[in-house]
């Protein structure tokens, strides 16, 4: 991607960003952390419980003195979960549990960095109705350095899915790209 040799049509003169839901938000704090040279910018909205679990616990990171994330001055570390969230034990407020433990140890290196957001349980539990909303967070805070209101938010997230006639078709031929 960087050298521009995937597709002329990603502009390579930004860094891209990484994002993901539930496993996929652990996984981008651990690209994140790891790639902290190439990625600025790492959203992990609802994340697994895996990346760190306190100093000394079994996980991606064992202990906070290992955490980094990029050091640029626009490095953004967003974390988000849902307040109504609950785990596969039905505990409710399990996901903020994780991104508050997460937080204690992104912090030691990277304080400056990190916006946490708490979702309002209106948001609903852990599924695509909240995910869209906190996608639509990271990329508004990522983009605009700032985050939007609950109310913009709701009111983006509630358009209506588009029809199929919208959608772009998808390439099969991996020598085309789509456009």
């Amino acid at each position: 991607i960087e050298t521009g040799s995937l597709s002329s049509k990603i502009d390579t003169s930004k860094k891209p960003y990484v994002a993901g839901f539930s496993m996929g938000g652990m996984a981008a704090l651990h690209i994140g952390a790891d790639y902290n040279k190439r990625i600025d910018k790492c959203g992990a909205l609802s994340p697994g419980k895996s990346f760190y679990l306190g100093d000394g616990n079994w996980g991606f990171y064992n202990y906070a003195s290992d955490i980094y994330f990029s050091s640029n001055d626009d490095a953004l570390v967003y974390l988000s979960a849902g307040a109504a969230e609950a785990d596969f034990s039905n505990i409710k407020g399990a996901f903020v549990d994780t991104i508050n433990m997460y937080e204690s140890g992104i912090k030691v290196n990277n304080a400056d960095k990190i916006t946490k957001f708490i979702a309002p349980e209106s948001w609903g539990g852990h599924g695509w109705d909240l995910a869209q909303m906190e996608i639509f967070m990271f990329l508004h805070k990522a983009s605009y350095n700032r985050l939007p209101t609950n109310e913009l938010v709701e009111m983006v997230c509630s358009q209506p899915y588009p029809s199929a006639s919208q959608v772009p078709t998808i390439v099969t031929d991996p020598t085309k790209e789509h456009t």
